[in-house]
């Protein structure tokens, strides 16, 4: 597991690293496990970092010399929509521009002792809980996706193949969706229309009869599954807010 802290105070990062440490290595849950955490000190290093590696977890800086955590964010996300972003921050108003990207928490540096704990084993949680993975099978191979990296699952129109879309790759299949889906988790992956189920955790905005996701792929949403989808989504909002997931 890698945890990426992104912050121009070389203090306060170093000392976010060695609070994190500290922490997994007194918690039994996580000490053993084998978690890597680093510290970037500008936004071309994360960049540079995030082309190569994975990153599960990004404690990043909400304001930068020379740019900002929210643009920041939006170039993150294309290479990781799976990565929960945690925002540090002194600047409470910046919260709210920050609201597109989902983000998992937001930290108060000035607070950061008292909510340190609970932000870091929500997500570590919420690591551990979710981590699934999609057996995909067709003629020439078969192949494991873990269920973070999927947008979305769609039928593939004229033929009997499923599309299973994911930021980088594309993979086909051809069982039913109710089949290829009924293992997954039906509050996080909810049917759109006859023939499409997102990831819940990639949706951006929902309009009137469409859903943007975070490949910016919009999809559309059937009149008979919009107010689920709408109640499920608030659901899950509300649910990130507390902490839940």
């Amino acid at each position: 597991m890698n945890i990426v802290i992104c912050d121009d105070e070389k203090a306060f990062a170093d000392k976010l690293k060695k609070d994190i440490h500290k922490y997994i290595s007194q918690n039994e849950l996580y000490c053993n496990m084998n978690i890597n955490c680093i510290c970037l000190y500008s936004p071309d290093a994360l960049m540079a970092y995030a082309e190569h590696v994975k990153t599960d977890i990004l404690f990043l800086d909400i304001s930068m010399p020379g740019t900002d955590g929210i643009k920041i964010a939006e170039s993150f996300y294309d290479f990781h929509p799976e990565t929960l972003i945690i925002f540090t921050t002194n600047y409470e108003e910046y919260v709210f521009l920050a609201l597109r990207f989902n983000p998992f928490r937001y930290l108060r540096k000035s607070t950061l002792d008292n909510e340190l704990e609970e932000a870091l084993t929500s997500a570590l949680k919420n690591l551990l809980i979710s981590d699934k993975y999609l057996t995909v099978n067709n003629r020439s191979n078969c192949t494991q996706i873990s269920v973070h990296r999927i947008i979305y699952i769609e039928k593939e129109k004229s033929t009997n193949y499923l599309n299973i879309v994911c930021k980088d790759e594309k993979y086909r299949d051809r069982r039913g969706i109710n089949e290829l889906t009924a293992n997954l988790d039906p509050s996080l992956f909810i049917r759109i229309n006859i023939g499409t189920v997102i990831n819940i955790k990639h949706i951006i905005s929902i309009k009137e009869d469409r859903v943007i996701l975070s490949n910016n792929a919009a999809l559309p949403i059937s009149k008979k599954y919009c107010a689920n989808l709408k109640a499920k989504y608030i659901t899950f909002m509300r649910e990130r807010e507390k902490g839940f997931i």
